[in-house]
């Protein structure tokens, strides 16, 4: 196991949209269907998994080992609140996704960053 130590070894951080959705919209069916792909994929490997909405209150997320960032795709609704828990959750677990990284991409102009490169 990755983080013996902790409850899950691994979050597989997503949305209320994408893990209660109840239409057919094809973006939510896939990220649904890719996590549920990586979940079984770590669970081979004995590696305690669960997939969560960032905007979840019942998480305890110092019960994760690490955090890894898949589909939380409703953090533009509320973006000051997402990106002060993403502040808030690194201090209590390991992101996968390095914070810097996703800083970067969470603001758009990574992509005339990556124009210009």
């Amino acid at each position: 196991m990755l983080y013996s130590d902790k409850a899950i070894d691994v979050i597989l951080l997503s949305c209320d949209g994408v893990i209660n959705r109840g239409g057919d919209n094809p973006w939510e069916v896939n990220a649904t269907l890719e996590d549920k792909i990586v979940e079984r994929a770590l669970n081979k490997r004995e590696v305690r998994t669960e997939i969560r909405s960032w905007s979840d209150p019942s998480v305890n997320w110092a019960e994760a080992g690490c955090v890894l960032v898949r589909t939380p795709w409703d953090y533009n609704d509320d973006f000051p609140r997402f990106f002060s828990w993403m502040k808030e959750t690194s201090k209590l677990t390991h992101f996968l996704n390095p914070i810097e990284l996703l800083t970067w991409n969470i603001d758009k102009h990574y992509l005339q960053d990556l124009e210009n490169a």
